[in-house]
């Protein structure tokens, strides 16, 4: 069902601030805004700005923010200072920034930092919340001058995390006398943890396991042991353009026994490009969705795979894509897909690529307009 949204200065201060959440974002948000800013077409944003607003969370069983609100306000450590001194607090804090801070968020100025209430907790969020009651005191989360314990301790870190940064992590580690800080790359806020059996999002998460398996190590032998695997987790692919026509993309290139030419070839890039939107909204649509410019997919977990439904999926305004797509969880993904422009078919296309490789390169084998296809295309 179509959302309602509004891209404005807030909502993209929101969106970039909330990239560490969302590995999708990371993919398209430098195409999208390119889209609008060269080409004049907003949807993909608009798509971003709609998946950001969808609530993670429905149920109060799951997540209460009421209850969240209570316990920043109520439990943690604040000053005790009345409402009405509070706010002149704020308005000071906020003014100094102003005067010797102005580049805190640059890009963004201050004011529309502060406009877009983006923190999960705004600054001002408890800014009227009752001074505590006797009976439930404040607590300290420190002592004065603590000291942590020789314990050995792991820190994990993803290098685009823009909810706890590396240098957040680094503090903290410094804290322990015996810590190891793993810093690895292409991954978001969340880097050992992982969906079932099958690994994180296909869109950037660690599905190697790699991370996981040295968590576990680390637990059960207080050793990270060998490490080597870290710089090989998959990158997040990034999308190249989105284009309103398959012409104006680049086409795939040819492999031996091609005889499609690059016209046709750029209808293949065009599948590809539509296959690969679809397996990056895995888990942000809860088992189904739109594609970007029309059409629908649903998915849904079938033993070790998961399967793909598309119906006319439309990436671009004139190339719709069908078929079935599979995401077998050790790491292959495959489709089989027909081709529609103007309403009538013109081709199949069978797509595959291993989706563990940090350089994964997709092949396309099929015919378009009666014509052989085989050609090769960096993965989605």
């Amino acid at each position: 069902m179509p959302l309602a949204t509004t891209f404005d200065v807030s909502q993209l201060f929101r969106l970039m601030t909330n990239l560490g959440n969302s590995p999708a974002s990371y993919r398209d948000l430098d195409a999208a805004a390119r889209a609008w800013l060269e080409s004049n077409d907003p949807l993909p944003l608009l798509r971003l700005s709609a998946e950001y607003d969808t609530p993670f969370v429905t149920d109060a069983v799951d997540f209460s923010y009421g209850q969240y609100q209570d316990l920043v306000c109520q439990e943690y450590a604040h000053d005790l200072a009345t409402p009405a001194q509070r706010r002149v607090q704020y308005k000071n804090a906020i003014e100094a920034a102003r005067q010797n801070r102005p580049d805190l968020f640059a890009p963004f100025t201050l004011d529309e930092a502060l406009d877009s209430n983006a923190n999960f907790t705004p600054l001002a969020t408890c800014l009227d919340w009752p001074t505590p009651l006797p009976a439930y005191p404040q607590g300290d989360a420190l002592p004065a001058n603590p000291v942590f314990p020789a314990v050995p301790t792991l820190v994990l870190s993803g290098d685009l995390d823009s909810v706890t940064s590396v240098e957040d992590a680094a503090q903290v580690t410094d804290l322990f006398p015996n810590a190891v800080h793993l810093v690895v790359p292409n991954l978001t806020h969340v880097t050992a943890w992982y969906y079932i059996d099958s690994g994180i999002l296909p869109d950037g998460g660690d599905t190697t396991h790699c991370v996981q398996n040295v968590v576990r190590r680390f637990v059960s032998q207080l050793s990270t042991g060998d490490t080597s695997c870290i710089p090989k987790v998959r990158p997040i692919r990034t999308v190249p353009r989105f284009e309103r026509s398959v012409a104006a993309l680049k086409p795939a290139e040819a492999t031996s026994g091609n005889v499609a030419n690059a016209s046709k070839l750029r209808l293949a890039s065009g599948a590809l490009e539509t296959v690969g939107d679809v397996f990056s909204r895995f888990l942000i649509t809860y088992g189904s969705g739109g594609g970007l410019r029309g059409g629908k997919y649903t998915y849904g977990r079938n033993g070790s795979k998961y399967v793909f439904q598309l119906n006319r999926v439309k990436w671009t305004d004139d190339l719709e894509v069908s078929g079935t797509m599979q995401w077998y969880l050790f790491g292959n993904v495959t489709a089989s897909v027909t081709l529609r422009q103007s309403g009538k078919s013109i081709g199949n296309l069978s797509i595959a690529w291993n989706d563990l490789k940090s350089n994964a390169v997709a092949t396309l084998t099929g015919t378009i307009s009666g014509d052989a296809v085989r050609a090769k295309r960096i993965a989605p």
